[in-house]
């Protein structure tokens, strides 16, 4: 397993519901997230809903926890695509894998984002071009 490298070690939020319900959660200063093959960026003022889950699976995936921090820099993945959404992807399991979430977990989470995620990978590209 390589090594992950996180700047800082702890990630800060806020919380600011009236700016976006939608994703209330606001991750004050720069972080980053490297691990000898993937290197991904999360800007001061990223605004995030921590970790999207449906609601009806809320109750086995909490959108906090020990996998928000994978969450959060994959959510900021999708939205910068500065890399492959396979990369991201990988990202987010090494992520969780670095901050202890059971494997279990690890498993059906990625599994969740390889076979969902194409929709807001795609969400993300159009605005992209738009841009």
């Amino acid at each position: 397993m390589r090594t992950a490298v996180f700047n800082p070690p702890v990630m800060q939020f806020g919380f600011d519901p009236k700016g976006d319900p939608k994703r209330p959660w606001v991750i004050q200063g720069e972080h980053t997230f490297c691990d000898g093959m993937i290197f991904l960026s999360i800007d001061d003022g990223f605004r995030t809903d921590l970790a999207s889950v449906p609601w009806f699976l809320g109750f086995l995936f909490p959108n906090n926890g020990s996998h928000q921090r994978a969450a959060v820099h994959h959510d900021a993945a999708y939205e910068k695509q500065h890399c492959s959404r396979f990369s991201a992807d990988a990202a987010f399991r090494a992520i969780m894998a670095s901050d202890g979430v059971p494997k279990w977990r690890r498993r059906l989470m990625y599994m969740g984002v390889r076979v969902f995620g194409r929709w807001a990978w795609k969400s993300h590209h159009v605005g992209q071009a738009k841009r």
